[in-house]
């Protein structure tokens, strides 16, 4: 097998011994083991350059596969800010598109918060509200950069920790949406 070859003799074994939900064979009648070790990538400075399947499924090129790679979502990143004034910003970074996403507030014990009470979310940043501000749930959009800040509000001064959760809702037409982002967020007593 070729020195790039993306499994070993040994891999390709415990594939088939321990995975037998993929069956022995492929669609093509191919044994899964050998569809696989034939399955070879080569790289070079600039990425995937070719990738070729030996079976009746014929060859993908490596071109084929950046673009697949690019189509992949990007997750969202947050990270929450100093508190000031009984509100803890979280900017968010996501994919370089507008977008539209919802927030929402979480208890320590992963319980959603209901309704508008002493703990409230608002879009502060370049990002632009949909609706929900001045309660626990938030529909945003990101800017053009894939970016937005989104407040937390205590207004009790609790101390409590929440954990805030950012979920794609929709994206341009050609972008994929990633998975949900979420993080703790502590407030002083």
């Amino acid at each position: 097998m070729p020195g790039n070859a993306l499994f070993t003799t040994e891999e390709l074994r415990r594939l088939n011994e321990y995975h037998p939900a993929l069956g022995s064979r492929t669609q093509h009648g191919m044994d899964l083991g050998s569809a696989l070790a034939r399955l070879a990538l080569s790289v070079n400075g600039q990425g995937a350059s070719l990738i070729g399947v030996e079976d009746a499924a014929g060859s993908v090129a490596g071109a084929d596969v950046e673009a697949v790679l690019a189509e992949l979502a990007t997750p969202l990143t947050l990270t929450p800010g100093a508190e000031a004034g009984e509100a803890i910003p979280v900017t968010i970074a996501g994919p370089a598109h507008v977008g539209q996403y919802i927030a929402r507030l979480y208890t320590d014990a992963m319980v959603p918060i209901a309704g508008a009470g002493d703990k409230d979310l608002s879009e502060t940043g370049t990002g632009a509200e949909v609706a929900g501000s001045g309660g626990a749930i938030l529909l945003f959009t990101t800017d053009a950069d894939g970016a937005a800040i989104v407040s937390v509000t205590d207004t009790g001064g609790s101390g409590d920790t929440v954990y805030l959760q950012v979920e794609p809702m929709s994206v341009p037409a050609g972008a994929k949406a990633g998975p949900p982002a979420i993080v703790a967020i502590t407030f002083a007593a």
